[in-house]
């Protein structure tokens, strides 16, 4: 979700004169959206955007951190989140079929296909940063990877440290062999490729999307690499380099049953 015309011209307007305004202008910010966004999940992801969008334009913090809708309201978006979430827990993935996929989709070295199945499923990251990022050892921790930057992240740091399921060595030549097949392609061909072969051997189980796999991975870590059992919101924030923790319960859909 992005800002509108409306929304950046509003913000320019009432904030140019000056980019350290306090609580005061905070809160004609919010009344603005209030005003103009009365559903309240529009409200709170625009808002949401709209803290960004200062952060990234030099606003001070002391500003920013007064962006936020009611606090009754807030809580009815988690509240009807969780409703939804309730309704959409459908997606059973056996913990057979992601090892399955950990174990032996590695060995199609002629199969771009397959390999990008696994290095999704593996590291948890989007399809552009697969394509996009390059991935080397973490030489402080035992099968992470360090990535070189992805697609969002929650602070200004270039590195970023990930968990690997199954072996990060295995990881790390099979993302170099998916590199080398694809060197000759353009990147949204590849993309488009990829959610089609999806789309066309992972829809019987619900994965649809490519996204789907990151959903997957989250839940497999949450469950199978836990052995502290920190609360599922905050170890998916880590895990899935979140902004925070609210954003971890759209990552519920699927549940991985033992068998």
């Amino acid at each position: 979700m992005s800002l509108s015309i409306n929304d950046i011209k509003f913000n320019n307007e009432q904030l140019k004169k000056s980019k350290k305004s306090g609580i005061n202008n905070s809160k004609e910010i919010v009344k603005y959206y209030s005003d103009n966004y009365l559903n309240n999940r529009t409200l709170t992801a625009k808002l949401s955007v709209a803290k960004r969008f200062f952060m990234e334009n030099g606003y001070d913090k002391r500003f920013v951190v007064h962006l936020y809708p009611d606090k009754n309201i807030t809580k009815q978006v988690i509240k009807d989140n969780q409703n939804v979430l309730e309704k959409t827990r459908f997606i059973q993935i056996k913990k057979s079929y992601v090892d399955n996929i950990i174990n032996n989709y590695p060995n199609e070295k002629n199969s771009y296909l397959k390999l990008s199945i696994y290095l999704l499923l593996s590291s948890g990251r989007r399809l552009s940063e697969i394509l996009s990022s390059e991935y080397s050892a973490d030489p402080e921790k035992r099968n992470f990877v360090i990535v070189d930057k992805l697609l969002k992240k929650r602070d200004d740091s270039k590195n970023f440290s990930i968990r690997i399921i199954g072996n990060r060595n295995i990881f790390l030549e099979a993302m170099k062999t998916f590199k080398d097949l694809t060197s000759e392609f353009k990147p949204m061909t590849i993309q488009q490729g990829i959610q089609k072969y999806i789309r066309h051997n992972y829809s019987s189980v619900g994965l649809k999307t490519s996204h789907f796999f990151r959903v997957l991975y989250a839940n497999y870590l949450v469950k199978y690499e836990n052995p502290d059992n920190i609360l599922y919101n905050i170890y998916l924030k880590e895990a899935l380099n979140h902004n925070n923790y609210l954003t971890s319960i759209n990552y519920s859909s699927i549940n991985v049953v033992d068998g």
